[in-house]
């Protein structure tokens, strides 16, 4: 069972990571951005640093959940999958 959910749910939790890490690498580069007063932050998005620390909290939470996910149980994707 777990050998069949991990070839099952492989594809998913690939693409989760991959949103994951891209999500990950803009909140540092706004971190590093906020640091600098004379570097625009990037996007349009201003949020404090306490906010992006937050969310980068949060983002390598989801990456622990990505990785660490019990192959012997039905995956729940964080993000949906459909296109638009």
């Amino acid at each position: 069972r777990e050998r069949t959910n991990a070839m099952k749910y492989h594809k998913i939790k690939f693409f989760d990571r991959q949103k994951l890490t891209r999500m990950e690498r803009k909140v540092l580069k706004q971190l590093n951005g906020t640091q600098n007063p004379l570097h625009p932050i990037i996007g349009g998005d201003i949020k404090t640093k306490v906010q992006l620390e937050e969310e980068l909290q949060q983002i390598r939470t989801d990456m622990q959940y990505v990785k660490f996910y019990p192959n012997d149980s039905k995956y729940i994707p964080l993000f949906n999958n459909q296109t638009e």
